[in-house]
Order: C-alpha cells, then sequence, then structure tokens
C-alpha cells in the first residue's frame, strides 16, 4: 500500500512539476523535455557511479532507496513532458502520441523476451 500511495504521489507531484517547467518557468514542451532527459540522465549515472544495485528489486540500502525515489520523481515528470512535447510541441495530437509510446514500450518489452539486453536496463529505459 505505501509503495504504491508513493508511486501515485510522484505521479502527481511529476505532473505538476512538468506543467511548472515547460509552461510558468518558460522552457516550453522541448525545452522541459530536454531539461528533464538531462536531468534523470545524471540521476541515473550518480546512481550507478554509488556503487549501489540499480535492480530495482534488490535495493536494499537507504542511499539506494533515495536514488531510486529520486529517479521515479524525475521519470513520472519526464513523462508528462514528453507526452506534452509529442502531442503539442510536435503537433502529433494525443492519439498518434499515445501509438507512438505504445510502441516504444511493445518495442521494450519484446526486447526483454527476445535479446540478452539487461530487465535493469530496459526497465529505466521504459
Amino acid at each position: 500500500m505505501a509503495f504504491w500511495s508513493v508511486i501515485l504521489t510522484t505521479s502527481i507531484v511529476g505532473t505538476a512539476m512538468s506543467d511548472y517547467v515547460n509552461r510558468t518557468a518558460g522552457l516550453g514542451y522541448a525545452g522541459g523535455s530536454i531539461l528533464l532527459t538531462s536531468l534523470l540522465a545524471i540521476v541515473l549515472i550518480g546512481w550507478r557511479m554509488t556503487g549501489q544495485t540499480m535492480d530495482v528489486e534488490r535495493i536494499a540500502t537507504t542511499e539506494g532507496e533515495v536514488l531510486y525515489w529520486a529517479a521515479t520523481l524525475v521519470s513520472n515528470t519526464l513523462g508528462t513532458s514528453s507526452g506534452d512535447f509529442l502531442s503539442g510541441g510536435l503537433g502529433l495530437g494525443f492519439r498518434d502520441s499515445s501509438l507512438l509510446l505504445s510502441g516504444a514500450v511493445l518495442v521494450i518489452l519484446a526486447a526483454h523476451y527476445l535479446t540478452p539486453i539487461s530487465g535493469t536496463v530496459l526497465f529505466w529505459a521504459a
């Protein structure tokens, strides 16, 4: 119950943060997506450099837990910002953006079952 409550909260907070970055701060959809993609890369690279496991099923330290939730918050924010960028910034609309993102998730799912690519890499790619 606590896990899913935090996931829901980071999704809601991520949406608010995305709107702030894209609209209020004036970065626009492209600028917000670039900023958030960069921030997620920094969090994930920083996490990797700590030596903590990035396998979400094996996190066993407070530091690993903090890094996981930081990455989750940024990725939820990026998810909203990317959707806004695709639908509004590129003009794809909601339907085509949803189809594109669904296709990307299906490619990642196929990679999980059909390739030796690390499940951790695929998790964070998704």
